[in-house]
């Protein structure tokens, strides 16, 4: 009796497969300890606003007589399936006013017993290819640091380094106390309002991070209406004035019972400059407003600690004095630093020329890690934009 083999093979998906495979990735990911469901995936693309089917290639599985290998065979309606990776289309700026179109690796994820058989690393090269092909300029993506090496031999990725602030402070200093709602001079904070604050966030935005920061998402009128409002609209405060102008924004997130993580963050100088609002008043008001929801949480511990990027916690103390307790590094009891060098990047635009043709001569590339490691430019991609 002939015994059954496993056959593989790679599948681009439609509209209409979208249901099926969040379901699978929410089974890849149910041992963690707050496992995203499968409505975290499919609106993941569903309110993207660049989302495209076709970018979402998995690999599906059957049974049949012959030797296990990998094939192309989209009309295998009976096999399930095993792997999957995603293309996100972003344009991300390279922090001196230019912007590259870039190509995220994200919603990787391989079935528990079909895993240490490649497909991972097949899906991604047929995914490089892809891009390449479409002339995406560079492609990125978050590692653990258990993959990192993965990523490097078998695609040639680079890490770049996002550095942090973690801040410990007493919980009573920032939760028990709430949060003042109606400030002096008519200011006030209100969960954001889309799309009417669009248009001010969009230009906060900008000026504050797309202008600065290598690897930061543009966000479009699009995407703020759709993904940031998806990703985040339940906790992105807003400060602004009686004429409801937006001075800052926040969004904060819970990583563990004693660590928060700024989500997302922009302030608008000149407004704060307008209205004698330092930055670090304006984080201090917001950071305390964020924190009010947690307050019952009876799982914190006393002690917590809030991981803020090293460039806002330059921002805070840049030039600023206390004054009333409204500096918000005054709230913190110590400060130690953390390096994240999960983020990876790869050039593929020097690999065609203007006709499609493979030139490795051709195009200079994005040396994301040289322009963001020889500190030319700080990284940050706001956590509210990964993927």
């Amino acid at each position: 009796m002939t015994q059954q083999t496993i056959l593989y093979s790679l599948h681009s998906l439609t509209e209409s497969d979208i249901s099926s495979w969040a379901d699978f990735c929410a089974s890849c990911f149910s041992y963690k300890p707050n496992p995203p469901g499968a409505a975290y995936f499919s609106n993941h693309f569903n309110f993207d606003p660049r989302r495209d089917a076709k970018l979402l290639c998995v690999i599906k599985a059957t049974k049949g007589p012959e030797e296990s290998q990998l094939y192309d065979n989209d009309q295998d309606e009976h096999a399930r399936i095993v792997a999957s990776t995603r293309v996100f289309l972003r344009t991300i700026s390279l922090g001196d006013g230019k912007t590259v179109e870039a190509g995220g690796i994200g919603e990787v994820c391989t079935d528990a017993s079909h895993r240490k058989k490649g497909l991972a690393k097949q899906l991604l090269m047929n995914r490089i290819t892809l891009m390449r092909q479409m002339k995406i300029t560079c492609s990125l993506l978050h590692a653990s640091p258990a993959l990192m090496n993965v990523y490097e031999r078998s695609a040639e990725y680079e890490s770049v380094n996002t550095y942090w602030k973690v801040l410990n402070f007493a919980r009573d200093m920032m939760i028990d106390q709430g949060c003042i709602q109606i400030m002096s001079g008519g200011m006030a904070i209100r969960l954001a309002s889309f799309p009417n604050d669009t248009c001010q966030l969009q230009k906060i935005h900008k000026e504050y991070s797309e202008d600065r920061f290598a690897g930061c998402i543009i966000r479009s009128m699009d995407y703020w209406n759709e993904y940031i409002r998806n990703e985040i609209g339940d906790s992105l405060y807003v400060l602004h004035t009686k004429e409801n102008k937006i001075v800052a924004w926040m969004s904060i997130r819970k990583r563990s019972n004693k660590r928060f993580q700024l989500r997302d963050f922009g302030c608008c100088r000149d407004t704060c400059t307008e209205t004698s609002v330092t930055i670090s008043h304006a984080f201090t008001l917001l950071a305390k407003k964020a924190f009010q929801p947690y307050g019952c949480n009876d799982d914190l511990g006393q002690n917590l600690e809030f991981t803020i990027p090293l460039v806002v916690y330059n921002d805070l103390g840049s030039g600023e004095t206390s004054r009333d307790s409204r500096n918000f590094l005054d709230w913190v009891a110590s400060v130690s630093e953390e390096c994240d060098c999960g983020w990876m990047y790869k050039s593929l635009e020097s690999f065609y020329d203007k006709g499609g043709i493979c030139d490795d001569e051709s195009g200079d590339g994005v040396d994301m890690p040289g322009i963001v490691n020889e500190m030319i430019v700080p990284h940050l991609i706001w956590p509210a934009d990964s993927f």
